[in-house]
């Protein structure tokens, strides 16, 4: 008859385990108090009836990569895969064949591999109430109004972000009438960290610098030195104003 193996052996051992083997010597299987050990090989996909494997009957860990052939995972095959079963990072040739229709929901910052800004905190921020700026003073510039602020870490004069990483922090600090000696300082965590100098006479200090921000305790303000005493400048944020964007995470 066609397709029918004959066997040629049972071998039954102490252990109340025994071994069919085919008439040219293979081992079909074993079988013993609890499994059925079948060779690699033995079974092939065409003996298998659509339906008969449910993932039920596949134990975890069972299937390696190894035993995937190329080309055998279709995207067909998994839409339906929780992004909790996908580890590491994607990097960008493993995604120019996606379509973006394909990517759905939010992507969290968490999500993204180290050294990608994405949706990392920014803010800005200006004032339209004065600040009195007392002469050779370094005194805290207070904003109270809010042009966008995406993750609710900017508050009064202080911004301190959820997420790790290095931000590009600036500011200006304008005023009514012209000065000599204007500072401009960025303050972290309650001390100078960088500034800016300018000696010649001017109605705006400014500055800017890249800062790293630990995304729980860090914070950063900023801080104003004019070389007379007066109030800032307010009204817009072309004059006095805060802002600062996550440049690159940790």
């Amino acid at each position: 008859m066609a397709g029918t193996i004959i066997v040629s052996s049972i071998k039954t051992d102490t252990d109340n385990s025994f071994i069919v083997r085919s008439n040219t010597g293979t081992t079909l299987f074993s079988v013993d108090t609890t499994t059925i050990s079948i060779p690699d090989g033995s079974i092939t996909s065409a003996m298998i009836a659509n339906g008969t494997v449910i993932a039920a009957d596949i134990l975890d860990g069972t299937i390696t990569t190894a035993k995937i052939a190329d080309g055998n995972v279709t995207n067909a095959k998994i839409d339906s895969v929780a992004n909790t079963k996908i580890t590491g990072n994607i990097i960008s040739s493993q995604i120019t064949s996606v379509a973006n229709t394909q990517i759905t929901g939010n992507i969290t910052q968490a999500q993204i591999a180290t050294g990608v800004a994405g949706t990392g905190p920014a803010f800005i921020a200006y004032a339209n109430t004065t600040t009195s700026l007392t002469s050779g003073v370094y005194t805290k510039i207070t904003f109270n109004i809010e042009e966008y602020d995406t993750n609710s870490n900017f508050a009064s004069s202080r911004f301190t972000p959820t997420v790790a990483g290095y931000y590009q922090i600036s500011g200006g600090v304008g005023v009514g009438a012209s000065a000599t000696s204007v500072y401009a300082i960025v303050y972290k965590n309650g001390s100078a960290y960088n500034g800016q100098y300018t000696s010649a006479t001017t109605l705006q200090a400014s500055v800017s610098t890249l800062v790293y921000l630990n995304g729980s305790t860090d914070y950063v303000e900023l801080y104003a030195n004019f070389g007379s005493t007066q109030n800032n400048y307010v009204g817009d944020r072309t004059q006095t104003y805060f802002q600062g964007f996550l440049a690159r995470s940790a």
